[in-house]
């Protein structure tokens, strides 16, 4: 098990997680958002092939709608 964090909240994933594993737990499918693992974004492609390690972050950012 690794312990990483997603905007800022603790989280537990089996160590074979990748970032596609956690984004799956923490937003919609279909949603619209850009994601960063520790600092730097990461393409919507490579979520499946980046692999989490213990003490990775994970920032979300989702639209701000507004007029």
């Amino acid at each position: 098990m690794i312990n990483i964090h997603i905007n800022g909240e603790a989280t537990t994933l089996c160590k074979t997680s990748t970032m596609a594993d956690a984004l799956e737990q923490y937003v919609e499918a279909k949603s619209t958002f850009a994601a960063a693992l520790n600092g730097e974004f990461v393409a919507r492609d490579d979520y499946n092939h980046t692999q989490l390690k213990s003490g990775d972050s994970i920032d979300v950012m989702l639209p701000i709608q507004g007029g």
